[in-house]
């Protein structure tokens, strides 16, 4: 398992690179395969953790692409790990809901937060 979460890593770390030279279908395809290989794990804290981390960052890519739908359903399932782990250092849920509760009042907004860096892992 220790193996597998490198891979994630390495995915999810490529997922981000993608999305910020905003090669879009590639950071998709990176944090789609950090997210089946972690969920395969999600009752280890470990993995929960960072599967959390990697829904979090694709709703925020998601965000960045007006793909508001998909990128809430992402951020539901962030904060449900959060909200069922102790991990010390998991996603906060404030960030989480503060993203929820701005894409239900003002899209515009939450991309233009998230662009100047607010809510990044």
């Amino acid at each position: 398992s220790r193996i597998s979460i490198i891979l994630a890593d390495i995915q999810e770390a490529l997922g981000n690179v993608y999305d910020d030279t905003n090669r879009i279908i590639e950071a998709e395809n990176m944090y789609k395969s950090a997210i089946h290989i972690l969920s395969k794990f999600k009752e280890d804290p470990d993995f929960a953790y960072r599967l959390g981390k990697s829904y979090n960052n694709y709703g925020i890519m998601l965000i960045k692409q007006n793909r508001k739908d998909e990128a809430k359903k992402m951020l539901v399932l962030s904060r449900e790990i959060r909200l069922n782990n102790d991990k010390p250092g998991l996603i906060r849920t404030d960030d989480i809901l503060y993203k929820l509760a701005l894409m239900e009042e003002n899209f515009e907004l939450i991309k233009a937060e998230n662009e100047n860096g607010r809510g990044e892992m």
